[in-house]
């Protein structure tokens, strides 16, 4: 069989399927040429699964990093919206200081 593998090899999966399909392979051979595309779509099969896995892995690491980043713009827009009310407040009362401190100058004169 070992021989017949590299017969396999060089000819190709597709002229092995097609050799298969067109019963070009006596009935020892044929049985040997099944077993060996089997294996062979067996492999691509599970190397596809194992690729598709990958990615799947990778595409929710990413969704998961992205949903952090966005929690974490959220946080800081919040605080920054804080920030700038308190600010407004701050801008507010100095600012009603200030014209208290005029008008205090004003009936003092």
């Amino acid at each position: 069989m070992a021989d017949w593998d590299d017969v396999f090899e060089k000819e190709g999966e597709e002229i092995v399927r097609l050799k298969i399909q067109k019963n070009q392979y006596n009935s020892a051979i044929m049985s040997f040429a099944i077993a060996w595309l089997a294996q062979r779509e067996l492999v691509s099969r599970l190397t596809t699964e194992s690729t598709n896995a990958e990615h799947l892995e990778a595409a929710r690491s990413a969704a998961e990093a992205a949903w952090d980043a966005s929690k974490a713009a959220w946080d800081a827009t919040r605080r920054a919206h804080t920030a700038n009310v308190i600010a407004t407040i701050s801008m507010a009362i100095t600012t009603i200081l200030a014209i208290v401190s005029i008008i205090v100058q004003f009936v003092k004169t």
